[in-house]
């Protein structure tokens, strides 16, 4: 255990070591070309390569092209897998940490660790970054633009579902959500057509004088929670298909529950 927590310190000691075996991963590289593309100072390089080579990850062949050893591609690809899964687990917790404690305990609260790995399989995470600080709120677009009906909770009017909610109505779609009034008057305000036309058969608006501060959006193929922070910007999505039971189970009761347990009024 000792050799193997050494091993691993130094591994993750710089990103360096790391990067080079996933660069080696992908084919032999001589050692200009692993400086080029890792922008890694020659002198470090060839320390690193000499120190990943005594170790019997990576070996030398002709005009010093480096290739990963048998043992080197096993590790490389082990870490690889565990690098994948730290930074799925990362995203998500981040997402959580923006849900209500009581969305992790009904989802997760009677799952043993072992189980609960597995099922991060079965779930994608968006997070919002000071790079990309949409990204939630437009993957979610990008989900329902494809679908054919949606119902679900919206507690936060945003701008970028105006025309989505639109088209759903245009089209004759079926669509049945549950809002706050505020949502309620900027939705009426974005339909172009004017607020009678958001009234169809197929289209039904409910307001609730309050809903959870979670958005909860499911289409016959997905489900999707997106989290928003105190600015009242999407910061997470988790998404997942409607065939993942557990979380289509939680997301169903929470929908048909909030009609139940909170004041709701149709607004046609």
């Amino acid at each position: 255990m000792e050799e193997c927590i050494g091993e691993l310190q130094y591994l993750f000691g710089t990103e360096n070591r790391l990067n080079i075996l996933f660069s080696l991963a992908e084919r032999p590289r001589p050692a200009d070309e692993l400086q080029t593309a890792l922008d890694i100072p020659r002198t470090t390089l060839r320390r690193t390569l000499n120190e990943l080579e005594d170790r019997g990850w990576i070996t030398s062949g002709a005009k010093q092209v480096f290739s990963l050893t048998f043992g080197g591609r096993l590790l490389a690809t082990a870490l690889d897998s565990s690098v994948s899964r730290v930074n799925q687990l990362v995203d998500l917790s981040k997402v959580l940490d923006q849900l209500p404690q009581s969305v992790h305990e009904e989802l997760f609260g009677d799952v043993q660790a072992e189980t609960f790995l597995r099922l991060t399989d079965q779930y994608s995470m968006t997070v919002g970054t000071p790079e990309q600080p949409y990204a939630p709120a437009e993957r979610v677009l990008e989900v329902l633009t494809e679908a054919d009906r949606l119902y679900g909770f919206m507690p936060v009017y945003n701008p970028l579902y105006g025309d989505l909610i639109q088209r759903f109505i245009e089209r004759d779609s079926e669509i049945e959500l549950l809002v706050t009034p505020s949502v309620a008057n900027r939705v009426s305000e974005g339909v172009r057509r004017g607020r009678d036309t958001m009234f169809g058969e197929k289209s039904r608006f409910f307001v609730a004088s309050e809903l959870p501060s979670y958005e909860l959006f499911l289409t016959p193929n997905k489900a999707l929670v997106t989290a928003y922070n105190n600015q009242n910007l999407a910061c997470g999505l988790l998404e997942t298909s409607r065939d993942c039971c557990l979380f289509d189970r939680w997301a169903t009761i929470a929908y048909k529950s909030n009609f139940e347990d909170r004041r709701v009024e149709s607004i046609a």
